[in-house]
């Protein structure tokens, strides 16, 4: 994409592909608008990148969560006290609630 002036107006031309090419044109407020739109854009991408980041995060949380329960439930087997099937279920519940 090729952006050049012309007196007041700006071109933007896009070929998409090598035999055809589109010229348009655009007032320097509609390019503006443009901008703005791109650096909207920009933005989410940030946004969408953090939060993802933040996903893994809470996976890993998760993962060391589900680690705990089955130590606990390990050690109190060993110990003749086995979790009952309705604890274990609420436990269950609680880590799918954080699962995404």
């Amino acid at each position: 994409m090729i952006a050049t002036e012309h007196g007041a107006k700006w071109s933007i031309r896009a070929s998409a592909n090598r035999a055809s090419t589109s010229v348009r044109r655009f007032t320097p407020s509609t390019y503006c608008a443009l901008l703005l739109a791109l650096q909207f854009i920009e933005s989410i991408d940030t946004i969408r990148n953090h939060l993802q980041k933040r996903r893994r995060e809470l996976h890993q949380i998760r993962n060391a969560m589900v680690l705990v329960v089955d130590l606990m439930s390990n050690k109190m087997a060993a110990n003749g006290k086995a979790l009952t099937l309705f604890k274990k279920h609420e436990v269950k519940t609680a880590m799918h609630l954080i699962d995404f």
